[in-house]
């Protein structure tokens, strides 16, 4: 999906996927040019947002910051 011209909300595999299709898809519109213009590497940056730390139930979880003590 997006949202203009950024993808969003995207796993990473189907975000890979994305700009293949996207790139060979660019790649035969312009077979025919008199002019070609090969990618010969690309910079691909991604956005990944964390909510808080969580527990295996899915309850968030207090991290201690430092100076903070730990009780045991």
């Amino acid at each position: 999906m997006t949202v203009d011209g950024d993808v969003e909300g995207l796993g990473l595999a189907e975000a890979i996927g994305v700009l293949r299709d996207e790139l060979l898809r660019a790649r035969a519109a312009g077979a025919g040019s008199g002019i070609q213009l090969p990618v010969e590497s690309m910079t691909v940056e991604l956005t990944v947002l964390f909510g808080g730390p969580v527990d295996r139930d899915g309850r968030p979880v207090r991290i201690p910051q430092s100076g903070d003590e730990l009780k045991g």
